[in-house]
């Protein structure tokens, strides 16, 4: 499965963003990245940050031992 990976920056900048009733929210993968699924990408409650969604990083998802 494919995820978006932001930087410390992007998600300072992204994570929280609301337009509600959407709310953007990163975790932490099992290589301590932020990360949030593509889908954000299709979500239209998204498109006023839709260009800085898609500077993200597409990264594979590697889940947490835990998961």
């Amino acid at each position: 499965m494919k995820v978006l990976k932001a930087n410390e920056a992007q998600y300072k900048k992204l994570n929280g963003f609301e337009n509600l009733p959407y709310r953007l929210s990163f975790i932490k993968d099992a290589n301590d990245n932020w990360i949030v699924g593509e889908n954000v990408l299709k979500c239209d409650g998204f498109f006023k940050i839709m260009d800085k969604l898609k500077e993200l990083e597409v990264i594979d998802y590697n889940p947490k031992k835990d998961e």
